[in-house]
This record gives structure tokens, sequence and C-alpha cells, in this order.
């Protein structure tokens, strides 16, 4: 690449190479570097333009001074006494006459110093996140994970809800859970955007055909939302029974919805008037996102295909829309207003009923690029690649997973603003948060559209990690990040450092074939069997993700045999661990390890993960209730029901549940917390 070229790449974050899981050595070429730079925002048609772009880069202020990252009382001197401090809630704070060059000790937030007409932002963050023993009052616990979709219960549309989420909460607290793991919960948008919970509109808006309806105070005086729910009983009676979602029967809650909302203007009265104050409280970006929301039903859900003159959020005929449509805008907030305050009462009622943490939420890795948050802030993302990962052993092809990265050139520019916002609005309810692909604080890989190759692009993790620790901190909530794949040298001791916790997952705790035992994983782990994109304990043992793979053509014959024979190795290993600890059951030959999983062997796997030295363990309620089917099989878009499986228990039968109560007992043993008294 040109030295100009190269200059900007590396500017921008762009790795010029990089080694590939064979160890081969992959340099990032030009084409790439361009089309990664055209994401970023750059006019670039050739090498000759990146002189030019990297002059208006510095012009910009990219010559700007480095930000500050401090700890709680730290105090740094400055160069002369021509300073002033801003603070986050907008206090002052200027030299002092006896150490005029000595900063003050400034409480947590982002702060603004500036010097010799300068600006530069200030960050005060904790040393560490919150821990599990700050937060649990012990230092090991257990907990659940469903996919919220998937809850079923006696009044729900088919679909969980934020009400089956509460329920399930309380009735698996007695049990000794001490969390409740569920599905991102982000704004997935209209209905063709699909129904993958990781391939969100919004990470910072919730997704509204989770609103309980009926728990809506005003639902009561909505007689046309209940004569049109009346007159969809039978389809929504079906929903409910159906093993898979429905989700066609959630657009008829949606319609309701907006009957609701005009039954809720009628009723003038406080609740009306604190709604219009929460609304006055929120950023212009909820306004943004709900006037997409209202153009994406007319055009599509992808803003990149409508229309020119309404891809522009600050343009004149998008500001004629909202004056035109002022009431449609303000259902879409209202919706939010109410998806909020009943997701806060969802957590309320975890802990309300005894779990130590209460919900545990996940914060998907991108966005949609055609969705509401790259309309409304596209400065703050990569619009033209996709995150991804390279060529390797799984896929010798790469990978590229359809999402819009943020750039980090428009992440500093707004002083990270987006990536707060986004930490903010999971954070809020929740007592644990879960960074898919935490990876990406380092560094990610992008995919252009153009189908140059990709290229590792790299972010300022010591920031991102500061601002992590400061907005945990303020909600009061554990971290934990996905942290599988290929990890940068060095990162997971950083995650670590700042309190983040890990993830370690059993079947790729391995030291070549044998199983790691797991009182040696990392404390700060969450440890559990499987991931929503894995297959459960159930179908791993049976080899049914296998099965999967060769019907759907990502494996040949040979591959398959391959991959059988290594299965078998693979639970012979377990066995063997197990028998190592004492935990095999009488009767099984860990050469020989039965075809299918019983219930003394399934007990002793878990007895064995309730052993870990992982702060926190998960169960999935598939596996709890032996399901073979994963939620998700990745590659896979149209052959399998994926983010549609039910749950294969009601929530009003988990309270009595003897499976549930079982796990319960197994972790109870291993020193997780006793069960509660009903």
């Amino acid at each position: 690449m040109s030295g100009a070229l190269d200059r900007l790449a590396r500017r921008a974050g762009i790795l010029p190479e990089y080694h590939q899981i064979d160890g081969s050595l992959h340099v990032c070429g030009p084409e790439s570097a361009i089309a990664l730079l055209r994401a970023m925002g750059f006019a670039l048609s050739g090498e000759a333009d990146a002189a030019d772009a990297l002059a208006a880069l510095e012009a910009g202020g990219d010559g700007a001074p480095e930000p500050m990252l401090l700890a709680p009382g730290e105090r740094r001197r400055l160069e002369g006494t021509d300073w002033r401090l801003t603070l986050e809630d907008g206090g002052a704070l200027g030299p002092d006459v006896d150490d005029p060059v000595l900063m003050p000790a400034l409480p947590l937030g982002v702060h603004t110093l500036y010097r010799a007409g300068r600006e530069t932002m200030v960050v005060v963050s904790p040393p560490m996140a919150p821990q599990l023993p700050d937060l649990a009052g012990r230092d090991r616990v257990w907990g659940v994970m469903a996919a919220l979709y998937g809850l079923r219960s006696g009044r729900n549309a088919g679909l969980g809800d934020f009400e089956d989420l509460a329920a399930a909460a309380e009735a698996l607290a007695p049990s000794g859970a001490a969390f409740l793991g569920v599905n991102p919960l982000h704004d997935r948008g209209v209905a063709e955007a699909g129904p993958s919970p990781y391939s969100p509109s919004s990470r910072t808006t919730f997704e509204t055909r989770h609103i309980a309806l009926d728990r809506i105070p005003e639902y009561a005086s909505a007689l046309e939302a209940q004569a049109l729910l009346a007159e969809a009983a039978p389809r929504l009676s079906a929903a409910r029974a159906a093993d898979l979602v429905d989700y066609g029967a959630a657009e008829i809650v949606l319609a309701a919805l907006r009957q609701t909302f005009a039954a809720f203007n009628a009723a003038a009265g406080p609740r009306r008037d604190a709604f219009q104050a929460w609304r006055r409280r929120q950023s212009a970006d909820l306004h943004l996102l709900s006037t997409y929301q209202a153009l994406s039903e007319r055009h599509g859900p992808d803003w990149r295909r409508w229309p020119a003159v309404l891809q522009a959020p600050a343009g004149p005929e998008v500001q004629a829309f909202v004056d035109g449509h002022a009431e449609e805008i303000e259902f879409h907030d209202w919706t939010q207003w109410i998806a909020q305050a009943q997701l806060s009462d969802a957590q309320a009622r975890a802990k309300g009923a005894g779990m130590a943490l209460g919900l545990y939420l996940d914060i998907a890795v991108g966005v949609r690029p055609g969705g509401g948050e790259t309309w409304a802030n596209r400065d703050a993302f990569a619009v033209g690649a996709s995150l991804g990962a390279p060529p390797d052993l799984l896929n010798s092809e790469g990978q590229s997973w359809g999402l819009a990265p943020f750039s980090p050139i428009g992440l500093a520019a707004q002083r990270y603003a987006p990536f707060r916002r986004m930490l903010q609005s999971t954070m809020a309810a929740a007592g644990v948060v879960r960074i898919d692909h935490v990876i990406g604080l380092a560094r990610s890989f992008w995919v252009p559209e153009c189908g140059a190759p990709g290229a590792y692009v790299t972010f300022p993790l010591d920031m991102l990690l500061a601002l992590t620790r400061l907005e945990a901190a303020r909600s009061g909530c554990l971290v934990v990040g996905e942290d599988l794949g290929t990890v940068p040298d060095g990162l997971r001791e950083a995650l670590d450092g700042s309190g983040l916790y890990g993830c370690a997952i059993m079947p790729f705790e391995r030291d070549g074939d044998a199983f790691v035992a797991p009182w040696d994983y990392r404390p700060r782990t969450l440890a559990s069997f499987g991931t929503h994109d894995l297959p459960s304990l159930e179908g791993w043992w049976e080899g049914r993700d296998l099965d999967i793979r060769r019907r759907l053509g990502h494996l040949d014959d040979d591959a398959l045999a391959e991959e059988q024979a290594a299965r078998g190795r693979a639970r012979e290993a377990l066995c063997h661990l197990l028998e190592s600890t004492w935990l095999l059951p009488q009767g099984i030959d860990p050469h020989h390890p039965p075809p299918a999983l019983d219930g003394a062997l399934w007990d002793a796997i878990h007895v064995l993960l309730a052993r870990s030295a992982s702060g926190l363990i998960a169960v999935s309620l598939d596996d709890i209730f032996a399901v073979k089917e994963q939620q998700n099989v990745p590659g896979d878009i149209d052959q399998q029901p994926n983010w549609r499986r039910k749950a294969p228990i009601a929530i009003e039968d988990m309270r009595e549940s003897p499976e549930i109560a079982g796990v319960g007992r197994i972790m109870a043993d291993a020193g997780r917390g006793a069960a509660t008294e009903t």
C-alpha cells in the first residue's frame, strides 16, 4: 500500500496483517483497506485520495489529546494553570489557588478538561467491575438459561413476554437459582427483518413483541383491543399450544397495542403525565428510532433501499414525515416506555423472589446494517462491512454475520456515547449482562460487502473496558464477556483485570483429547455445557448436531465419519474424568460409553459442573428436560426452525418440577446456594 493509505488505515485501526488458523500470514491489501475505510465514511476512490483523507481527518480533530483514564481519587498534574473542568453533571471546576496545576479528584463519570483551547475526555472509572460476592453475598452461584421467545404460559400469545419472564424467575427462585438468563431483548424492528434476537435493529431499544399486553393498566378499558384478541382467540390458543413459535400471532398483539395506546391517550391523568415527563428526559436517539420504526413499516426494514430523500434522518422530507405522523411516533415512544417498565418490574420480582442476581441479559455483537441504529447514527457504524470471522478449521471460507460493527473513528468522535447507551439500556434492568463476542472490545474481523478480503480492525480496549466498568458500577450488575474463539494474546488477562467474567464451555475446555477438570477452570467465569449456538447435552452426546450438519451439506460422508469418531472419543474422555472423580455411575464402562444418556449419567455430569471453580454455573432449561434439538444452528436460515423452539415445560409447572428441584439439590450440595423455602 502507499504510504498515505497505510498511515490512514493504521490510524483507523486496520491491522496491516494477521496470522490465519493454519499459521499463514495474511496481509491486508489496498483493496481491503480502501473498502473498510469507505465503510467508516472516508470518501476514497483509490490510494491517491488517502493523503487528502488523512489531512482532513487530522484537521477535523483527530489530533486531539488522548482521553484521560483515571481511577477514583486519582489526581493528575497538568502543564500550566490555564485549565477548567466541566463535570458530567454540569458542574465546573478550576485551578486551586494552593496548587493550580494539580487536578482535583473527580467523581465517577465522563468529564471534559479544557486547556490551551483543546478538549480532553476524562473518564473516571472504578478499577474493577462489580463482583459476585459483592452482589450475591457469596462467590459461587448457579442459574437457568432459557429463550424468552419460547417460554410457555397459559396467558401469552404464543411468544414469551415480560410477564412470563417475571413469572419464570419467581418459579425458579425456590430451586436456588440466582439468575434467569435469556436471549437478547433488543428491538428487532418490523417482522420482515426476521426472528433472530442476535440481529437487532437497535441495541438501545427493546423488542415490543415481548410486551405483556394484559399487564398494561389501560388494557382494561381498551375495548377495541379486547375485541381484537377475542376474535383472534382460536389463533392465539393454537399458538400457545404449538411446539414452535408462531411469530405471526405476535403481530396480532402489536395491533392490539395500538388500540391500547389510544385508550391510554384518552385517559388523561398521572400515567400520561409520567409518560410525557419520561419522554422529555430521553435523548433524541429514542425519537429517531421511533421515526425509523414508523418509516420501516411503510418502506421495509432496510433503510438503504428506501427512497433516497428518506435515508438522511436530518433531511427535510424526514422532518415533514415527523410533523405529519406525530401521534404514530409517540406510539412507538410509548411502547418503549411500557417495555422498560415491564422489564424493570421483572427484575424487581426476580430479586424479590430470592434470586440473588435476578435477570441475566445478553448484548448482541452488532446490529443489522439497514436497521434503526445505523439509520439514526450511521457515523457511529461501519456501513458497507460486516462483522465475521477469518477462515478457520470449521469454515475454510470464513464467515460474514451480516451485522454492522461500531466504527472506532465514529465512536471516538462521539466520545463513545453510542457504546455507553448500548450498555446502559441493557444494564438498567439486569443483575448480570453478557457481552456477546467480547473480543470485539479489542479487535473485530470485518468483511467488506464488495467482496474484498476481510481484515481485523482494532478498538481502544482500555477505554471500552473503563466505560464498561463505569456503567456496570452505576447499574450494579455483573459483566460476563463471551470470550470464545480466537482470543488475542493478553485479552483474557485484561478482561480479568477489569473484573469481567469469561466463559467456560465444558466441551471446549480440553487438553488434547482429555477434558480439563472443572475445578481447574478460571474462577472468574460462567461455566456451562453449551450455548444457544451449540448442541444440548443430550444432542451432543448422541451426535445430533453432526447429523444436522450432514443434512445441511456442511459435512460430507468422510467428514461426518471423522466427526463421529472424534465425538466418540470425547464421550469416552468425559467418562474417564467422571471415573477419576468417583462420579461415574455403576455399570458404565468408560471405554464404551452408552449410546444415550440416562438420568444417573446426566446427574453425574452436572455434579462435575457444579463442583467447578467457576463463580457462575448456567444450566439450560432444555438440558434440564433432556431436549435434543438446539435453539439455533449457525449457518442455516431456512432448513432448521432457528429461534422458534418452545420451552419443554410451562411456567405454571416450573415451581413443582422434580427435574428443576433435582438440579437445585445438585447445586446446593456443591455449595452454590441452598434452595429457598416456598
